[in-house]
């Protein structure tokens, strides 16, 4: 299957990119056990401010995990990609970033946080990120079948390995300073449509949404 180039619809900042400076997370991602679950919990009484506020903590975590992921060997973002050397990027350029994920704060659904009791002195967040890949098209893939089964191995593996030593998403979510990923979602997946290839190069896309945190 082929699969539509979502960068023609893509915001960016003005110069390409959403810079992330480092955030004070001190007390901020705490795992607070609760019947059983880890809860992403969000203290606001007698903390540090947080310069860049929570959203974009949260996002940051995520964008993190995948880095840190075994098998993972790309680029992590959020948002864009750095900002090329023109106004676009060439597909020379783009062909050399990859393989790449884009982490962003989904719409709809991507903050929320409620109440954890009366005195309002503790605050449970949850929050939906969506994450964009693109990777390079293995020379020896001959078929749809071998393209399948490589996109399926490479997200599967970062989404999942189930040995704490080659760790993925789900093996350390809940660890310390991690969040707690509650659902996982793998959306379309391919190479790269025909009419796209001249303007962004030919790779394979693949969606994933991320639920983090769960409901208080």
């Amino acid at each position: 299957a082929t699969r539509r180039h979502p960068s023609a619809a893509q915001t960016t900042t003005a110069d390409g990119s959403l810079h992330c400076g480092p955030v004070a997370l001190r007390c901020f991602l705490t795992l607070i056990p609760q019947s059983g679950q880890r809860r992403l919990a969000i203290h606001l009484v007698g903390m540090p401010s947080l310069p860049n506020g929570p959203m974009v903590a949260a996002v940051e975590k995520i964008r993190q995990a995948i880095a840190d992921c075994h098998h993972w060997a790309g680029g992590t973002y959020v948002d864009a990609l750095p900002a090329p050397d023109g106004d676009v990027f060439t597909p020379t350029e783009l062909a050399a970033l990859r393989p790449f994920a884009l982490v962003s704060q989904s719409r709809g659904d991507g903050f929320e946080i409620n109440a954890r009791n009366v005195g309002g002195d503790c605050h449970i967040a949850h929050g939906h990120v969506s994450v964009e890949f693109e990777l390079p098209v293995p020379s020896d893939i001959a078929d749809q079948t071998a393209l399948g089964l490589h996109v399926l191995t490479v997200i599967g593996r970062l989404i999942w390995t189930g040995n704490d030593s080659e760790p993925g998403l789900l093996d350390l979510s809940g660890q310390p300073g991690r969040p707690f990923i509650r659902r996982v979602l793998v959306g379309d997946y391919g190479r790269c449509h025909p009419e796209d290839v001249k303007e962004y190069g030919d790779h394979i896309g693949c969606g994933l949404d991320l639920w983090w945190g769960v409901h208080a």
